[in-house]
């Protein structure tokens, strides 16, 4: 405070002395005119201008008299109001400081919460209902945000389906994590849009001011960790702490090297049969990638497929797997062993109108004929642009390649763009088969899919097939393929062929005519 008052009495000294300079400058200004006024006097009176003209101008002229003294009064009125004027000045400074200081002594003794909400499955949205509905969501999450976020409270959308809001008065955590229930249950009433009833739900990231930051940036980057850790966990909302910061960095450090693992061949591709439930033989493999970190070890696909859609990898990516899984394709089949494979394809890589010339060229580069390729695609990556995706999916068909819609019954597709499409099978998402032995509502799912399949003329897969049991539940319902645990997690190109002959030396797998045929279990 000592050095303020300092400060403020230099600053009072100064403008003293600017008004002081300008007074001086007046009193000059008198001076002059003095001088003029005197030698014009002594000129009208003597007609001539002398020292005694000068003189006798001044004795016998009371004006000049009263114009003599205004150097004085300038002088005195420029001290006067110099000083009155610097310390009306430093006064208001003081007073201005002090509110500032009250202000600011207040502001630290406040807490304030930043919160980061993102809505889950909006995405799902956008692909199935257009990004023109994804909108009026967006208008209607924002609506009720600020019904129930009053003043002097701030929300903002931050972008996408993402918000940032500011709670600036609140007294505990338990406040803040009663704002954001109240958050939850908002967002959880469904929103009815040209008829559909759309479920909503969010997961919301918490940081404190000043407990977990004093930097504005910093506490959103926080709060922005927690709320990725709650769409992990799916556990709703998560408040900040410091052992979040292990979890992201961890996903920076992978999004920095996920390109330099493509280049340098870091991905590893695992395999997992598909078996036809009537016969035993292997149809073919699913290539599903992994990726061997050198310090993470083997890192699962939901660890860095999304960072690859998020970075635009996923075109590399997928050209990666193409290659090798072809190649590997073609060694077998060089070995004597008829196996095809089959490889997932992204949204943005249905996008993309020159897919189909990719993967001539690729075929071609192994010398593998497309009906050894059987691509599988999602309901969602369908729906992102349906024309766009007809147009890709009926070139690659034209190719010869097969075609398959993966993880059936867990997006929003129309069935009518289903009828369309030119695919020639149908999985079933294992959440309903590993759900069939315990939840007779999963089975009457799977036969109605299992119907719907082959009305349409295709063929029907199910997926996390884990026990002999599922097997005898699936049979008499029609089911075509069967792929899971059962018969073996997916497996490194080595460990398949050492599993093939482990299996082949037991007699749970033979081989016919380059065919490879497994023991079922008994009906």
């Amino acid at each position: 405070m000592g050095s303020t008052n300092e400060i403020l009495a230099g600053n009072a000294k100064l403008l003293k002395s600017r008004v002081s300079k300008l007074s001086i400058v007046g009193i000059w200004i008198s001076i002059g005119a003095i001088i003029i006024a005197t030698i014009t006097t002594g000129y009208f009176q003597a007609n001539e201008i002398s020292l005694e003209s000068v003189i006798e101008a001044q004795k016998n002229n009371a004006s000049l008299w009263l114009l003599n003294t205004m150097p004085f009064v300038f002088g005195f009125w420029g001290q006067y109001v110099s000083s009155m004027i610097a310390f009306e000045a430093s006064a208001m400074v003081v007073d201005q400081t002090n509110d500032l200081r009250a202000q600011a002594a207040s502001f630290e003794r406040s807490k304030i919460a930043i919160l980061v909400v993102d809505i889950d499955r909006f995405k799902d949205i956008n692909d199935t209902l257009g990004h023109s509905t994804g909108d009026r969501v967006i208008k209607q999450i924002a609506q009720r945000l600020r019904k129930i976020i009053p003043e002097p409270n701030t929300v903002a959308r931050l972008g996408g389906d993402e918000f940032g809001i500011i709670l600036k008065k609140f007294g505990t955590k338990e406040d803040a994590a009663e704002v954001v229930q109240t958050i939850k249950e908002t967002l959880q009433v469904p929103l009815k849009l040209e008829g559909v009833r759309l479920d909503i739900d969010a997961s919301i990231g918490i940081t404190l001011y000043p407990e977990h930051g004093k930097d504005a940036q910093i506490l959103l980057q926080l709060a922005d960790v927690a709320m990725y850790q709650a769409k992990q966990k799916h556990c709703g909302f998560i408040m900040y702490t410091t052992t979040l910061d292990r979890c992201n960095t961890r996903r920076l450090t992978l999004m920095g090297e996920l390109r330099e693992a493509i280049i340098n061949n870091e991905l590893v591709a695992y395999y997992q049969p598909k078996i036809d439930i009537k016969t035993g033989k292997i149809k073919e493999l699913e290539a599903l990638v992994r990726w061997k970190h050198k310090v993470h070890g083997l890192v699962q696909p939901d660890d860095f497929i999304p960072m690859a859609e998020q970075t635009g990898l996923i075109k590399q990516l997928t050209l990666w797997i193409l290659h090798e899984s072809l190649m590997q394709c073609a060694k077998w089949n060089d070995e004597g062993f008829e196996l095809g494979v089959s490889v997932n394809l992204s949204a943005n890589d249905l996008m993309d109108v020159e897919l189909p010339e990719t993967i001539t060229r690729t075929l071609d580069a192994h010398n593998v004929s497309p009906e050894k390729l059987l691509l599988e695609i999602t309901e969602s990556s369908v729906m992102l642009d349906p024309n766009r995706a007809l147009e890709v999916l009926t070139n690659l068909s034209t190719l010869g390649v097969r075609l398959s819609v993966d993880d059936f019954g867990t997006g929003y597709s129309s069935l009518s763009y289903l009828s369309k499409l030119p695919v020639s099978e149908l999985k079933i998402d294992k959440s309903f088969v590993m759900g069939m032995e315990n939840n007779s509502n999963n089975t009457v799912i799977v036969q109605a899919t299992i119907d719907l399949g082959h009305n349409l003329g295709l063929e029907v897969v199910a997926e996390g097939v884990e026990t002999a049991s599922s097997i005898s539940l699936l049979q008499p319902l029609g089911c075509d393929t069967l792929q899971g645990y059962y018969f073996t997690i997916p497996l490194s190109a080595q460990e398949f062929n050492t599993w093939r002959s482990q299996n082949i030396a037991t007699g749970r797998i033979r081989k016919k005519e380059g065919q490879l045929y497994m023991m079922l279990p008994e009906k």
